[in-house]
């Protein structure tokens, strides 16, 4: 069966509206036909001309993708631009572990002004010496900070009780010397606000742990110390020669 008899205008002549192009048409190949306005002259057009032609994609309607500027960090975002990806909420920069049974675990470096925000979370910090009590102390002008605090903490019991406790010395972080030395320790967070200021830095935690095998504390524990000075750095110690039988710190900063 043979095609119908189709009008073949030359390239580029002008066409009325409706006109179909069929087999023998001067359209073929990677080349297509456009009309631009109904009724306007009909043309063939390269790839590159079309692609011109076409609306970019939006929240709302389909389209073409946007040119990428190149490289490989950045992304194409669902708003049609490229860009790079969000830093993480947090950024670890550094673990203290308890190897070789230290008496404090410390860092006296890690809080600069690149961060307005530090979080330490603490995680199975257990005592070599059943009965301790952990706290935390700031280092500031070159040394670990012994007074001067305004500290306090608040904790729940297992068997349903509340108890407080309060510190010029130290933040503490449980309730008297009462942590067990077994699992699962002291667990727990401490957030630093902008430690690097000249100013009072305030402090702000949550703590849970072993009083013995079968019983234990859940707290809150919020001090700074009384000095407007910058911090960069902190430890936490059971006290004295109170060793650390295991556990590791986590340093993040965040802004």
């Amino acid at each position: 069966m043979g095609y119908p008899a189709f009008p073949t205008p030359a390239q580029g002549s002008p066409a009325s509206p409706g006109t179909v192009f069929g087999p023998g048409s001067s359209v073929v190949g990677d080349f297509a036909l456009w009309n631009n306005t109904v009724g306007t002259l009909l043309k063939d057009a390269t790839p590159t001309q079309v692609t011109a032609l076409l609306n970019q994609f939006t929240a709302s309607l389909q389209g073409l993708v946007p040119a990428s500027g190149g490289g490989t960090t950045n992304f194409l975002r669902a708003d049609g631009t490229f860009a790079a990806p969000p830093a993480p909420a947090l950024t670890l920069l550094g673990t203290i572990t308890a190897s070789g049974s230290p008496t404090t675990l410390s860092a006296i470096t890690h809080l600069t002004n690149a961060y307005s925000e530090y979080e330490l979370v603490f995680e199975q910090l257990v005592p070599g010496t059943n009965a301790s009590a952990l706290s935390f102390q700031v280092y500031s002008g070159g040394a670990f900070n012994t007074s001067g605090y305004v500290a306090m903490a608040n904790f729940v019991t297992s068997a349903a009780s509340t108890v407080a406790t309060s510190s010029t010395t130290a933040i503490p972080l449980t309730y008297s010397a009462n942590a067990f030395n077994g699992a699962p320790g002291v667990n727990g967070r401490m957030l630093l606000h902008n430690p690097s200021a000249t100013a009072i830095c305030a402090c702000e935690g949550e703590v849970i742990y072993a009083q013995s095998a079968s019983a234990g504390y859940a707290g809150v524990n919020f001090g700074y110390w009384n000095t407007a000075a910058a911090i960069t750095g902190f430890q936490f110690s059971f006290g004295g020669t109170v060793t650390f039988s295991s556990g590791t710190v986590r340093i993040y900063g965040r802004n």
